[in-house]
């Protein structure tokens, strides 16, 4: 998994309220695969070099897009659909070409967990529905990872 975001900015903050959710989840409950949460805030790429030694065969893209539905809408979205950046803020690699590079290197199925931002204005609080998502998010990604009771 990697989360990404800015607790700055709003509903920006979606993916990395997610991320630490399912690490919490994780140390409560372990998954039954090897599963590891990368915490990339505003600078995911950053990150490149720990996601390659790890070497997923799976990689969950953790953030806030903007897929023109209700805040607080989960969807997951194939990197390569996006011709530009998914959120409203700017990493510097959109998904597209992050997913690519990393295929590079290993062999991993990469998809974004998306969550809905109502909005990304600098210094505001996150909406309530975003905060709700990102809580369901973690828990729906945990389960699938086969969480133990």
């Amino acid at each position: 998994m990697l989360a990404a975001g800015s607790s700055l900015r709003a509903d920006d903050a979606a993916g990395m309220l997610a991320g630490r959710a399912l690490e919490s989840l994780l140390k409560s409950h372990p998954p039954r695969v090897e599963t590891r949460v990368f915490l990339g805030e505003t600078v995911p790429e950053n990150l490149t070099g720990e996601i390659k030694r790890f070497k997923p065969s799976h990689l969950v893209i953790l953030d806030a897009a903007d897929f023109g539905a209700e805040p607080g809408s989960i969807s997951l979205i194939e990197p390569e659909t996006l011709t530009h950046n998914p959120t409203a803020t700017t990493h510097a690699l959109p998904y597209s070409v992050f997913a690519g590079y990393l295929r590079s290197f290993i062999r991993c199925d990469i998809f974004i967990l998306g969550i809905q931002p109502g909005s990304n204005e600098f210094g505001k609080p996150v909406s309530d529905s975003v905060l709700s998502a990102a809580d369901e998010a973690a828990s729906a990604v945990a389960d699938a990872l086969g969480r133990q009771a």
